[in-house]
């Protein structure tokens, strides 16, 4: 028996020195009688310098805090979990853990304590670092501007963020617990389908609803996002921007510019017949025995007064189609942009001598309005040839890349190019690179701004002066299934440009050999 209980003890004594957390044993009225290599290491001190003092020494509050423990301990005789500091030689602090129990003997009498101090200094700087997140949420949730709620997965509110009381007019606590309160109807089912698409993984896409406040409705941009605990969603986050005084100025806006597009197209219309009346005259004028009646001078004159009234002319022109782009139903179809590209290179044929020009082999089809995507390339490959300037080897490339539900197009030179400072200027109407010497209305680019934007796309421009310029523009996709139109009585594979083009080269872009064939669309070498 001897030996049992020596090996039961040695093995005991194995365990409590070489464990990692702090082990310590007192007699009953505190003082220490053991302390294992952990809390040597940890505290600091030397075990001779630990053996005999009072456990109170060691700890935050000393005696105060001693006393507490001892009364947990006569309750039912064990401490669980209890938080505290201990102090080491340096005078640091310590978060710890203690669990302990009363020592006692056979008879049942109190002889001392055991405790188990467990480190949980990582645990308090995750804690606080927890609560410093906390912090910031709630001040973030509280301070923000927009109205952000928060629901579980049946859709019952479980709070509201100032800004969302103040505008919705109602508070947090009358909405907890609620659903359907300012949300209905395509709403509720919109947001709906937007957690369904984020629970499958999917991306959250704000959406647009109306949302009702004690004051009536609201148009609000909507957001949704889910709150996750363990790898399960138990609620989400709705984030609503007010958005009604900016739809009321779209709305407004669009009035207004629809007044103008009217009185633009009034205006340019009713100028249209006087113009056209001076055009006239002043050729007659020109070209009759009236012009030996004038001096040089007066012909100057008359001559000057032509040539402003055929370019007034050509303003009024641009301006009344300008004005019909907004005006006229768009009537769109799937439309083929490589026969479109070869009607326009049709029609500029003679411009072309001596210049290059590469159209990608495959071009897909596109839904839109035909007569206008024919002037988005009509304009862009027209201000290609016109700012090419004195370029060795001229050369304009088209071609076109997929983006999303878009195909993006582009129009290439090495012309002349254009400074970085006119880049959004070009779009805007009337705006020109005058320093070009090039003649113009300034009002072609922005009618393919105008036509792209009409199709639910965008055009800019990358250049640099002296470097070429490169206009991309979006179209959408041709719907799946629909053959693209072409006009009655052509067929893309037969057509022959007139007798003055020059020859056109074919360029395969599988292989490096070339072969003759008038009227394709592959590389135009005008001139070879």
């Amino acid at each position: 028996l001897f030996e049992e209980a020596r090996e039961t003890r040695d093995f005991l004594e194995t365990i409590l020195a070489t464990s990692p957390d702090m082990v310590t044993t007192t007699d009953k009225r505190g003082f220490i009688t053991f302390v294992n290599r952990a809390a040597i290491e940890a505290i600091g001190y030397e075990e001779k310098e630990l053996l005999g003092r009072h456990v109170s020494e060691f700890y935050d509050r000393g005696r105060e805090r001693a006393r507490e423990i001892g009364d947990i301990l006569a309750g039912d005789g064990k401490l669980r979990y209890y938080r505290m500091k201990l102090i080491s030689s340096e005078g640091g602090e310590i978060p710890i853990s203690i669990s302990g129990a009363l020592l006692k003997n056979r008879k049942g009498e109190i002889i001392g304590t055991l405790g188990f101090f467990r480190d949980i200094t990582p645990l308090v700087a995750a804690e606080e670092e927890l609560s410093a997140s906390e912090r910031r949420y709630r001040d973030l949730f509280q301070n923000s501007s927009e109205f952000i709620y928060t629901a579980d997965m049946n859709g019952r509110y479980t709070s509201l963020n100032r800004a969302g009381e103040e505008g919705l007019g109602y508070t947090e606590e009358e909405i907890r617990g609620r659903d359907s309160l300012f949300l209905s109807g395509s709403g509720i089912e919109r947001a709906k389908a937007e957690i369904r698409k984020l629970l499958k993984g999917g991306k959250g896409e704000p959406f647009e609803i109306v949302a009702n406040t004690r004051k009536g409705q609201i148009i609000g941009d909507m957001s949704i996002s889910l709150i996750w605990e363990k790898d399960r969603a138990v609620g989400f986050m709705g984030i609503l921007r007010d958005i009604t005084e900016k739809r009321r100025a779209e709305e407004e806006l669009r009035k207004k510019n629809e007044e103008l597009e009217n009185f633009v197209y009034s205006v340019s219309h009713d100028l249209k017949a006087p113009v056209v009346s001076i055009q006239g005259f002043s050729s007659i004028l020109l070209t009759s025995s009236y012009l030996d009646k004038l001096d040089e001078a007066g012909k100057r004159y008359l001559s000057r007064i032509q040539s402003n009234a055929t370019r007034m002319q050509m303003i009024i022109a641009d301006l009344l189609e300008f004005s019909r782009i907004g005006m006229t139903v768009n009537n769109f179809e799937d439309v083929s942009p490589r026969q479109i590209i070869t009607d326009v290179l049709n029609v500029f044929g003679p411009r072309l001598k001596g210049l290059k020009v590469d159209i990608q082999r495959e071009l897909p089809a596109v839904r839109g309005n035909r007569n206008r995507i024919y002037q988005v390339f009509e304009n862009l490959i027209g201000n290609s040839i016109a700012y090419m300037g004195d370029t060795e080897s001229p050369m304009i490339k088209i071609g076109c890349e997929p983006r999303g539900e878009f195909h993006e197009f582009y129009v290439r030179d090495n012309g002349i190019g254009i400074d970085l400072k006119y880049h959004q200027k070009i779009f805007q109407i009337f705006q020109r690179l005058k320093d070009a010497g090039v003649e113009g209305t300034g009002i072609g680019l922005a009618i393919v701004k105008r036509i792209v934007e009409s199709h639910g796309g965008s055009v800019r421009v990358e250049s640099e002066k002296g470097k070429g310029a490169t206009f991309y523009f979006t179209l959408p996709k041709a719907q799946e299934g629909h053959a693209p139109s072409w006009p009655e009585g052509t067929d893309a594979t037969k057509r022959v440009p007139p007798p003055s083009w020059p020859k056109i080269w074919i360029k395969n872009r599988e292989s490096s050999h070339h072969r003759r064939q008038p009227g394709s669309c592959g590389t135009c070498q005008a001139g070879a």
